[in-house]
């Protein structure tokens, strides 16, 4: 009897998923915006040393999964943004790659990029560092075909450095 239970606790354990199995994955909805858009933008390189950081890639991650969340329930759209800061583009999607899914992605040319220059040098209050994870709002309106109307960026948050990136989605990134 001893080894039927012992069986059957072994082949219920492994049924079990485990909890990384169970970590709910970003996944893109393509559709157009409108209204008010959050947009979460991870800027980083793959020769980066800050993106060796232990669970960076699982908080980028989670962050997408919250903030999508987030999104939806205050009705408004959604984009998750990767941006890689190599020189080389291939290289760059490779590294970005490794996060999973974005809705958008920005890469090659390093600090030149359209990434970099829209929301590193063009904010005077911004830190020319990666890798960063940066939150913020803007208002869309597609209502005229000839011309969309794009508000501008408002910072809600923002990290930089791959620990902080960690510690700061797990006490709530995207919060305060």
């Amino acid at each position: 009897m001893n080894r039927m239970l012992s069986l059957a606790l072994l082949l219920a354990a492994a049924l079990v998923p485990s909890v990384q199995a169970q970590q709910a994955h970003y996944s893109p909805t393509f559709r157009n915006p409108r209204g008010s858009e959050l947009v979460l933008m991870y800027i980083s390189s793959s020769t980066c040393m800050g993106n060796r950081s232990h669970g960076i890639h699982e908080a980028v991650e989670q962050a997408k999964v919250h903030l999508a969340a987030r999104a939806q329930a205050e009705g408004r759209t959604f984009r998750a943004i990767g941006v890689a800061l190599d020189w080389q583009p291939d290289s760059g999607l490779a590294y970005l790659r490794e996060f999973g899914m974005f809705d958008e992605l920005v890469v090659g040319s390093t600090f030149f990029n359209l990434g970099a220059t829209d929301l590193i040098w063009a904010d005077s209050t911004s830190r020319a560092s990666i890798p960063q994870l940066i939150l913020y709002e803007r208002t869309v309106d597609p209502s005229n075909p000839r011309r969309i109307r794009l508000g501008r960026p408002h910072i809600l948050d923002a990290v930089v450095g791959g620990d902080s990136i960690v510690a700061r989605v797990a006490s709530g990134f995207g919060t305060r």
